[in-house]
């Protein structure tokens, strides 16, 4: 009866065998909304990958050493040559 606008899920990946990873993320993909989902595995950024929905931006976010919050945004398409060269991006952001 309810028909969310949008669907916030913390640690995606959470006790999740990696299909069912895969099956989450397809039905998430299959309805009208958005979604904010985070996470700290890199089989879910592999999903996403390979899902490659047109819409979807990837933010990687780090905390400094003085507890200030820095960000970085990746297309898709960008994660994904990440991930062809060996990089994982959850990994690539300098503390700066």
């Amino acid at each position: 009866a309810i028909k969310p606008r949008v669907v916030l899920w913390d640690d995606l990946e959470a006790s999740a065998h990696p299909p069912l990873i895969e099956a989450a993320l397809q039905w998430l993909d299959e309805h009208d909304w958005q979604v904010v989902a985070s996470t700290h595995s890199i089989d879910v950024l592999r999903g996403v990958v390979n899902m490659a929905p047109s819409d979807a931006s990837i933010i990687v976010l780090r905390k400094t050493p003085n507890d200030v919050l820095r960000h970085k945004t990746y297309t898709v398409d960008e994660v994904a040559g990440l991930i062809d060269k060996g990089l994982d991006p959850r990994k690539l952001l300098e503390w700066g």
